[in-house]
């Protein structure tokens, strides 16, 4: 029988080894996504990924959260909570790997930690790693996929990995940006979850609704 620990141990070495692999693919991944023309991943589709990776697409749905869900303004606040968590830990993380997107001038392992000091967290809408949108929309699934029924969280993964791949296709990102921001999503959110149950904000015991 699997213990906890077990699962936990084989869910990281997965994590590491995708990671390891993402930063292999890097250059050729990145060279191929730019090479194809990132004006052709434009469009109302790419505008609907590029939205539900934004915190306003999870403000929307905190919103339905609040009047649907059997625990209304509980299950709300703990989504807006596990977002802005993962939102805040992305910002910072750009700031101190200080890693520049694919094609804007730097080569794809220059890294600038704390670049340009505290005023560098805002200067610098270029920075890549880890990705935003990745971090945000892994967030949100992870947090949902404890909120809603079970059937959703296949669902909710396949939405915010097509949110990440859109951010790959249009050359905003390389690989291993994509999957160190998914990992910060999941992480964070799943420490809020935990959080919040030990605070008793949602129940102790996973419910569906």
């Amino acid at each position: 029988m699997r213990t906890r620990a077990m699962v936990k141990s084989r869910w990281i070495l997965l994590w590491a080894a995708v990671f390891v692999a993402a930063v292999f693919a890097d250059v050729a991944v990145a060279t191929w996504a730019h090479n194809t023309n990132p004006a052709a991943f434009t469009g109302p589709l790419r505008d609907v990924f590029w939205w539900l990776g934004k915190a306003h697409s999870t403000f929307v749905v905190a919103v339905v959260l609040l009047v649907w869900h059997r625990w209304h303004w509980r299950a709300a606040l703990v989504l807006a909570i596990a977002v802005a968590a993962a939102g805040l830990a992305c910002f910072i993380a750009k700031w101190m790997v200080g890693r520049t997107r694919p094609f804007k001038g730097e080569p794809p392992f220059a890294f600038h930690p704390f670049i340009d000091g505290l005023p560098g967290m805002v200067r610098h809408p270029n920075l890549a790693f880890p990705s935003g949108h990745a971090c945000l929309a892994f967030a949100t699934a992870t947090c949902l996929a404890q909120l809603l029924p079970r059937s959703w969280k296949t669902t909710l993964f396949v939405i915010a990995a097509l949110v990440s791949a859109f951010r790959l296709l249009e050359s905003a990102h390389y690989p291993s940006d994509i999957v160190a921001g998914a990992l910060l999503g999941v992480v964070t959110a799943t420490l809020v979850m935990s959080g919040c149950r030990k605070k008793g904000i949602i129940p102790a015991i996973e419910e569906t609704v």
